[in-house]
């Protein structure tokens, strides 16, 4: 595990920061630590370069990796700048630690992607399941980090869309997002975890609730579970091939193995 050089007291660092130390007061320390240790900046590099950055939250920290689920923008521009520079990495920036991620699975309708890091970071890890229903009115803080790793918040409240009957169901939060801040993570002030935050050049930031991105991650989990299990039964169909060993069918009904 990567040390961390976070030394004093998060809450105390953040409070020096005067864009956000007015609201950021009135978290208590834990939490604050917690939203803060939760969100890493996401860069796509060419050499000393940095072509494009985004946010990133992370959901999973085992002992050899650490995974993060963040807006499908970063695999649409780490094709884009793929087609024009070649060799690209995807660094993940936090708390003064650079570590070399991969795209381990995507979905582009759903704006989700998930990177993984090894060696493991000291991040705290979003517990994801289903959460009780968002109702408009509540205060909430949205996180980021930028390419610096500094760490970016904004407060605000969400609110209902006011649109047609369609779109009664969405949410919106009135946080002010820079385009560094796509993919960063929306809290309540108690620390519960809302959303992901998506679309920085809109008046009303749209976010992904916390139940599709649970839903979309057991979906992509599920979906790699079905590549994995098809592509050892090719395998072992391939080694009995060059084997020779083969399925027999008898009349009864009965199979058995022969080697021809």
């Amino acid at each position: 595990m990567l040390p961390s050089k976070r030394g004093a007291d998060d809450h105390t660092r953040f409070s020096t920061d005067s864009s956000i130390s007015g609201f950021w007061n009135e978290l208590s320390d834990k939490v604050a630590s917690k939203l803060s240790r939760s969100v890493v900046s996401i860069a796509l590099s060419h050499g000393q370069n940095v072509l494009f950055a985004s946010s990133g939250i992370a959901i999973e920290c085992q002992s050899n990796f650490t995974k993060f689920v963040t807006s499908a923008v970063l695999v649409r521009a780490l094709n884009d700048e793929r087609n024009i520079h070649g060799n690209i990495e995807i660094k993940v920036h936090h708390e003064g630690n650079v570590a070399i991620g991969t795209v381990e699975e995507y979905d582009l309708d759903h704006v989700i992607a998930v990177v993984k890091v090894m060696p493991a970071l000291d991040v705290y890890s979003i517990p994801l399941s289903y959460a009780e229903e968002l109702m408009p009115g509540r205060k909430v803080v949205a996180v980021g980090r930028d390419i610096s790793g500094k760490l970016m918040a904004t407060n605000g409240i969400l609110t209902a869309s006011s649109g047609s009957e369609d779109c009664g169901h969405l949410m919106f939060s009135t946080c002010k997002l820079s385009e560094v801040m796509q993919g960063g993570a929306l809290f309540e002030f108690d620390g519960n975890f809302v959303c992901m935050n998506l679309f920085s050049n809109m008046e009303r930031p749209i976010f992904l609730p916390r139940d599709i991105i649970f839903d979309r991650l057991n979906h992509l989990q599920t979906s790699m579970e079905k590549l994995i299990f098809l592509a050892m039964v090719k395998s072992v169909r391939h080694r009995k091939r060059c084997t020779g060993v083969q399925l027999h069918s008898h009349p009864e009904g009965q199979w058995s193995m022969y080697r021809s």
